[in-house]
């Protein structure tokens, strides 16, 4: 599923950056050392950055029965594995 990208996608999103494979397709290169650099990285993807562009990320859905609750009640709906 392709949707906007949010703040609490961070883990995600640093799991992702943090793997060499994934990484050398980037212009960067290399991998996210600790969380603070991913946080800088995906911060171009949320407001007020995101005004003039559009950023998704590509989340894999979990089966009903396997989605968490998060903080607010919503169901969370899976695990980022992209990004377009």
């Amino acid at each position: 599923m392709f949707r906007p990208v949010a703040e609490t996608d961070l883990q995600d999103w640093h799991a992702l950056r943090s793997q060499p494979e994934v990484m050398q397709w980037t212009k960067k290169g290399v991998i996210d050392p600790d969380l603070e650099t991913t946080r800088e990285s995906m911060s171009r993807f949320l407001p007020p950055e995101t005004s003039n562009s559009f950023q998704f990320f590509v989340e894999e859905r979990k089966a009903a029965g396997e989605r968490e609750q998060t903080s607010s009640g919503q169901a969370s709906g899976g695990t980022v594995i992209g990004s377009v």
